[in-house]
């Protein structure tokens, strides 16, 4: 006969339930990632990663005030817990400047951004999106920089190399900018390639759903 199965510890329960909302999350399964957010949120709504992963969802989907929202009700969570410091719990502000980011308001992304990368310099994507505010507000010498110290922890970030071509040549530095242009372009895809991989799962629909890192099979 078949094992029987255990029911996962009640503790481990949100965890479950937001593992099962990023993975419809990834899959851009929008509709039922939304459904499993708002059942976590619901069953378990002091768990910071419920309201998290409705943020995520929301800027996916375009929609920056909501996930600001989302991020608000976060932050509640967390002052009601026994950290009360929010910079600590980066993924909450990170996505916060984020979400400023995306709805246009570059002053409050850049501080933001700032905040959490004074925690934590490591973060090569933070100094991406920071480098992208700054050149939206026209601050190009500090977006050169940011871009920079994105690279030098990935050299290998075509996006970093992309736009900091655009800084440089906004600051009429013809030459830098030459440069970083040809090295996002060394980086990117060898044009005979381009276009294999959707050939291939156009013709075999089943193989896309394997191919993602989190998913899911059949209805829930």
């Amino acid at each position: 006969p078949d094992a029987a199965i255990t029911p996962a510890p009640a503790d481990l329960l949100p965890e479950r339930w937001h593992d099962f909302g990023v993975a419809l999350l990834l899959q851009r399964d929008f509709d039922d990632a939304a459904r499993a957010f708002a059942e976590l949120n619901k069953r378990y709504p002091q768990y910071v990663l419920g309201h998290v992963g409705t943020a995520r969802l929301a800027l996916a989907m375009g929609e920056p005030q909501k996930a600001k929202s989302a991020l608000e009700k976060a932050r509640a969570a967390l002052e009601q817990s026994a950290e009360v410091d929010w910079v600590k719990h980066a993924r909450v502000p990170a996505l916060y400047a984020t979400a400023q980011l995306a709805g246009g308001e570059y002053e409050d992304a850049v501080a933001g951004f700032s905040d959490v990368l004074a925690r934590y310099p490591q973060d090569r994507s933070l100094d991406v999106d920071l480098g992208y505010a700054l050149f939206q507000l026209g601050k190009m010498d500090e977006s050169v920089a940011s871009y920079r110290a994105a690279l030098a922890l990935d050299p290998d970030d075509g996006a970093a190399w992309s736009m900091l071509a655009r800084a440089e040549e906004k600051r009429g530095n013809a030459e830098a900018a030459a440069s970083a242009q040809a090295i996002f372009d060394a980086l990117r895809e060898e044009v005979g390639v381009q276009g294999l991989r959707e050939q291939y799962l156009a013709k075999h629909p089943g193989d896309l759903v394997e191919s993602e890192a989190a998913h899911v099979h059949g209805g829930w």
